[in-house]
């Protein structure tokens, strides 16, 4: 879904620094933007209960932040397509329910993308979730008004990242040479890769330096204000 550019109309600032290193910003939600906290997690335990599953361990529920959904469960468990749809289906459920409300932006991410705006950045956000769902989130945590753009998913369809960041990219009508995908798992590296644009691995969501590192990220950022800095390509 594409909103009002933020920051439209606004001069001050734009004028006296030299132009931003990308001109287009396009984030990750979970675990770039905000902390979801256990209500992934805890919604993942539950749609795997209802196959006949129990998973206790913590770092492999936590593995669920970022990459779709489906292939994440197919994969790890081999479960079949119905079973993944049942399981898929008590995870929403549950998610939306309880573990959205428990969405938090990580210290400093509102100030940094307020000054990004300020410079003139067009923000974006480029999620494997349900599109719905990241706008719900977005608007519960008071973000959604910070973002040109939200590309989530067709909750039916289920895509790779690279696909739903293309569709974000002409969405917002910039070349590949301006705009950067910011996230924390190798997804989103993938992605940008995919589609030719440069990367920011962040280090402080979900993901590690060595997954980052190997996916093969442009950059990475220790905190928010790394984010803000290597975007606008100053010290």
């Amino acid at each position: 879904m594409t909103f009002a550019t933020p920051g439209s109309g606004r001069l001050g600032p734009m004028t006296s620094h030299p132009s931003p290193r990308y001109s287009v910003a396009l984030f990750d939600l979970d675990g770039t933007l905000c902390d979801p906290g256990t209500g992934i997690a805890d919604a993942v335990r539950h749609g795997l209960a209802q196959v006949g599953i129990r998973e206790d361990d913590d770092a492999v529920l936590r593995g669920f932040v970022g990459p779709p959904l489906e292939h994440s469960l197919r994969d790890r468990y081999q479960l079949s397509p119905a079973q993944v749809a049942r399981a898929v289906a008590a995870y929403r459920e549950h998610y939306v329910a309880a573990g959205i409300f428990q969405y938090r932006p990580y210290p400093g991410i509102p100030e940094v993308l307020g000054r990004l705006a300020e410079q003139g950045v067009r923000l974006g956000v480029v999620t494997a979730k349900a599109q719905a769902i990241a706008e719900q989130a977005l608007r519960g945590t008071g973000l959604i008004e910070q973002f040109e753009h939200v590309a989530g998913r067709d909750p039916d369809v289920v895509v790779v990242k690279a696909v739903t960041l293309r569709d974000a990219l002409a969405a917002m009508g910039c070349a590949p040479r301006e705009a950067v995908m910011i996230g924390d798992r190798e997804h989103d590296v993938h992605a940008a890769r995919d589609n030719h644009i440069d990367s920011i691995g962040v280090l402080y969501g979900y993901g590690s330096r060595d997954e980052l590192v190997g996916a093969g990220a442009t950059h990475l950022a220790e905190s928010p204000e790394s984010v803000e800095a290597l975007v606008l390509g100053r010290p």
